[in-house]
């Protein structure tokens, strides 16, 4: 089972503001991408959009706390870690490092918590629900 997730990128130039600094919002759509590629290294999807059966990961809480400055074509690294798992619900840790040839410096910290849920077709509702065994068989809370 898994409970943490590495990817890279370099910090695009869509991704700045007019100072060349990575606007804050672009850190949320950088967590989104973690998550969305950890899924896909376990072979599982975070969306489904069936004839008879639609579900996904709505996110309850959303937060990132910023340290220090990623800049126009920086080399990051952002660290997922799944820090807890409920029935219904994951909650992420994502550390921002800059990568440079003497080492990695942090730049922020941020999380989201996410929960299951399914779509009755027939009734148009979105509801929470336990996580299919599918899913919970392949993730765990990391032991830190």
């Amino acid at each position: 089972m898994a409970y943490e997730f590495r990817m890279k990128s370099l910090v695009h130039f869509s991704d700045t503001d007019m100072a060349g600094i990575m606007h804050f919002s672009r850190y949320f759509i950088y967590m989104e991408k973690a998550e969305h590629e950890f899924f896909r290294s376990l072979k599982l999807k975070l969306h489904e959009n069936k004839i008879d059966e639609m579900y996904g990961w709505p996110r309850v809480d959303a937060k990132c706390n910023y340290i220090a400055p990623l800049n126009y074509d920086d080399e990051m690294e952002i660290h997922l870690e799944v820090i807890n798992k409920g029935e219904k619900s994951l909650t992420y840790k994502f550390t921002f490092s800059k990568l440079t040839p003497e080492g990695s410096v942090v730049t922020a910290v941020g999380s989201l918590k996410t929960v299951f849920v399914t779509k009755n077709l027939s009734e148009n509702i979105f509801m929470s629900c336990v996580m299919p065994a599918e899913i919970n068989n392949k993730i765990e809370q990391s032991p830190t």
